[in-house]
Order: structure tokens, then sequence, then C-alpha cells
């Protein structure tokens, strides 16, 4: 028996807890701003695939597209990194932020198929 409500208490801790861990804090990009940036990221490296370059390595101009990306977001690498590794902490927010960004992906191929 008090196996169980020892079980049961702690189901309770973290089934109260579960909020409080997915919620963003101030200091990291918050999910629509980072869909945003994540979305920008996924369409530069579909560029990088497709037309590689002979010169500069490819790493090299991932770098140079994220650099225009952290600007056009009022964004740092540092900003970035911090906030990415928040969500890579937090599984089910990067799933929605992930959720979101394919969504934007696919309205953005429909818009160009038609």
């Amino acid at each position: 028996m008090q196996k169980y409500l020892f079980v049961s208490i702690c189901i309770l801790f973290f089934a109260c807890s579960v909020p409080e861990y997915n919620t963003v804090p101030p200091d990291v990009i918050p999910k629509e701003k980072m869909v945003g940036i994540l979305y920008d990221m996924h369409l530069a490296e579909g560029v990088i695939a497709i037309y590689p370059s002979k010169g500069d390595s490819n790493a090299r101009r991932a770098l140079g597209y994220y650099e225009i990306i952290y600007k056009k977001h009022s964004t740092t690498k540092e900003e970035f990194k911090k906030s990415y590794d928040f969500y890579i902490a937090h599984p089910v927010l990067m799933d929605s932020v992930y959720t979101n960004m394919i969504e934007k992906l696919n309205e953005k191929e429909l818009l160009l198929r038609k």
C-alpha cells in the first residue's frame, strides 16, 4: 500500500511541475521567433545542398547565411545557441517549434507548387 501511495505522490508531483518545465524563460528566444529562425536556416541549408559551391566550403557558406539570418531576426549566434540548447533540453517545446516550422515549410511548398 505504501508503495502505491509513494508512486501516486510522485506522479502528482511531476504532473504539477510539467507546465513550469515547459515554459520559456524571458532570456530565451520565444517559440514563434525560433520557428522563423529555424525556418530560414533550413531554407539556407536547402539552397546549399542544391547549389554546392566549388570555391568555398558548404560549411563556410552556411555560416555566412546564418549571420544574415541572425541579423534578420535581431539576434546573435550566442543568443540562438543558448536558446537552441534550452529547447533541446525541453523536448516538448522543441517538438512544438519543429511542428510549427514544418507547417510553415509545407505552406511555402504548396504556394510554390501552384
